[in-house]
């Protein structure tokens, strides 16, 4: 017996077996047959470290920035991905690096506000093997 809060979903497996996912509310499980895992659906926060970017113009800099992503899928959040938390964290740092690396050091500087959509759009596809977004 299991009581799931709002922001939760279970994802139930029956001998090891995937089962069902649960939403909140009260879930029934059979003892030593069945067990659920814990996901929070809620959008969570990861502060990236910082990241040495070389960008085209060879100019060695340090960046630094700020993820937001939620679980939508919690099956594939659990059964795809060993543990999706740092795996997401890992794409973060790479996307980072990759699209910094494409412009030049004075073009980032001088139009920063265009490089947030540039790096959202790379990180959407990505996850559906984590099922995070």
């Amino acid at each position: 017996m299991r009581i799931l809060r709002e922001h939760e979903g279970g994802v139930v497996f029956t001998l090891g077996r995937f089962q069902c996912v649960k939403g909140p509310g009260f879930v029934l499980l059979i003892p030593l047959v069945q067990e659920m895992v814990r996901v929070d659906l809620r959008i969570q926060v990861i502060e990236i470290p910082s990241q040495d970017v070389i960008p085209c113009d060879n100019v060695s800099m340090k960046v630094d920035a700020v993820l937001y992503f939620n679980v939508v899928n919690p099956e594939r959040a659990i059964i795809q991905v060993q543990h999706y938390m740092p795996a997401t964290n890992m794409l973060a740092q790479t996307t980072l690096r990759a699209v910094l690396g494409q412009h030049d050091l004075d073009e980032m500087l001088s139009e920063r506000k265009n490089s947030a959509p540039t790096s959202r759009t790379s990180l959407t596809p990505r996850p559906k093997p984590g099922a995070s977004r």
